[in-house]
């Protein structure tokens, strides 16, 4: 999927499948992209809750908790 820079600087789908594609990329890329931020995650060993602000489809929630 390209991507374009829009005056407003957010990504922003002019369609569905727009939408769809970019979905489907972060999920696929999403284990790659933040594995260093999952070790560190796992070094601290936090139990209890996790919020997850303005993170668009929320995979790194997803990732998080799935640890």
């Amino acid at each position: 999927m390209k991507r374009k820079a829009e005056d407003q600087g957010d990504d922003v789908f002019m369609t569905e499948e727009d939408a769809r594609g970019y979905n489907d990329h972060v999920r696929k890329s999403s284990d790659r992209r933040f594995d260093q931020f999952l070790k560190t995650c796992r070094k601290l060993e936090i139990k209890g809750r996790y919020l997850d602000v303005g993170s668009g489809p929320g995979f790194v929630t997803e990732l998080v908790a799935r640890q």
